[in-house]
């Protein structure tokens, strides 16, 4: 498509870094209004903003780099271009980096990671336009009508017919989420079940998107590393989620027999 929106001499404005910008405001925004609902403390967010988005840049490009292993063993000297980046590994370095600033500040590491989740979504909306863009985590061919082509020298999609629009997938799925999850989030009180709500969610979406992905990849057997990625994620989210639903199964239980010996028949 346009990888390069346009340039000023020898400056080049890139899709992926505009996209990632906006995505970042939007981000940035939803964080504001979620924690002020929840009444957090958005200084903890304003303290730490920088060295957080930092090292998850820095995450995204080295899980980017190692998934696609192939290629940069071959080119190394790409490393450091900004041509793709993977969320997971952005996700796993701000998660650990978020763990140890929650734990000095003393504030509640799932009511914040709550905030994040939902607000993560605003992000990836935004992310896989400029993907789209860009030209990268692009789709196999297909002979379905909305298929697209990439005909744009620049872009890396070896394909020359249509393919699955795969970034779009992506950007609608995250629109469904933040809007579903942003109408749970008044009603559920419990921190942390937006947030493995969120992994959940995106695991599935995640395993059967990877089934359309035509980038090349670390493969074991016949699945990509990605899909492990996110069958692990389910996995984990599902145990999580299925421990809230038994421990507040055992609450209400207590409840009710406290009230029948409190007000015996």
């Amino acid at each position: 498509m346009y990888p390069v929106l346009f340039n000023i001499g020898e400056t080049f404005v890139y899709a992926l870094g505009v996209c990632y910008v906006l995505g970042f405001i939007v981000f940035n925004m939803l964080v504001f209004q979620f924690s002020g609902f929840k009444k957090l403390n958005i200084k903890f967010w304003s303290n730490h903003i920088i060295s957080l988005v930092v090292v998850t840049v820095i995450g995204a490009r080295i899980g980017y780099v190692l998934l696609h292993s192939e290629r940069f063993l071959e080119t190394p000297s790409e490393i450091l271009l900004p041509d793709g980046f993977s969320f997971y590994g952005g996700i796993c370095f701000f998660l650990v980096l978020l763990y140890i600033h929650t734990k000095r500040d003393r504030e509640n590491l799932l009511a914040w990671t709550d905030v994040f989740s939902i607000s993560f979504f605003g992000w990836l909306i935004f992310a896989s336009l400029g993907h789209f863009l860009d030209g990268t985590n692009f789709g196999i061919p297909t002979d379905l009508p909305w298929g697209v082509t990439f005909d744009n020298i620049l872009s890396p999609v070896p394909y020359s017919v249509p393919i699955h629009p795969t970034q779009l997938y992506q950007s609608l799925f995250a629109l469904l989420c933040l809007v579903g999850l942003f109408l749970a989030y008044w009603k559920i009180k419990t921190p942390g079940l937006i947030t493995f709500l969120s992994g959940f969610l995106l695991g599935i979406f995640d395993y059967f998107l990877a089934y359309l992905l035509g980038e090349p990849t670390i493969m074991l057997g016949s699945m990509r590393i990605e899909q492990m990625f996110s069958l692990l994620i389910v996995a984990v989210t599902s145990a999580l989620l299925f421990s809230f639903v038994i421990k507040k199964n055992d609450t209400r239980l207590a409840r009710s027999h406290a009230e029948k010996q409190t007000h015996p028949s």
